[in-house]
């Protein structure tokens, strides 16, 4: 299994997570994200509660990727990173039943996000890109188009 190297990943309709409860848990220097949630839309995991689980990845946190969560519900408390669980019912209604573009991992390797998460990751390291006349995301990628459109005939 290569998710989310790979984008397919496939969940069984057929399997119920309800119920689930994570207490007083703490973790540190990880070198993968804090977890994957992977439900399925047509049946989504529900009552899902996070209480005090701390998931520290340091690559991760720096980047601001979490949880990695598909089609659940529930409650996180005092807990970090945010799983970011939607609320209880929320699926109840089939027009929510669409994954979250902010949860997609092929969303991450898009040209704009990985930009987005390099600029992030030099401020986390206290780069700063000013002295190259790059202030935000914006300037970082009109110098990638412009780089593009100079290499391109290469």
């Amino acid at each position: 299994m290569t998710y989310p190297l790979s984008s397919y990943c496939q969940t069984q309709p057929r399997i119920t997570m309800r119920n689930f409860t994570l207490r007083n848990i703490t973790s540190e220097g990880s070198l993968l994200p804090a977890g994957v949630i992977l439900c399925n839309a047509t049946n989504p995991c529900t009552n899902f509660k996070f209480e005090n689980v701390n998931l520290k990845t340091p690559l991760w946190d720096a980047l601001g990727i979490g949880y990695i969560n598909h089609f659940s519900e529930g409650v996180a408390t005092n807990s970090f990173p945010d799983p970011k669980f939607k609320p209880i019912g929320y699926y109840n209604d089939p027009k929510n039943r669409v994954l979250d573009p902010e949860m997609d991992p092929e969303q991450w390797l898009s040209s704009e996000v990985i930009l987005s998460k390099l600029v992030s990751l030099a401020k986390f390291f206290g780069i700063d890109f000013s002295t190259f006349g790059i202030v935000d995301y914006y300037d970082m990628v009109r110098y990638a188009q412009a780089a593009n459109e100079i290499f391109s005939d290469y």
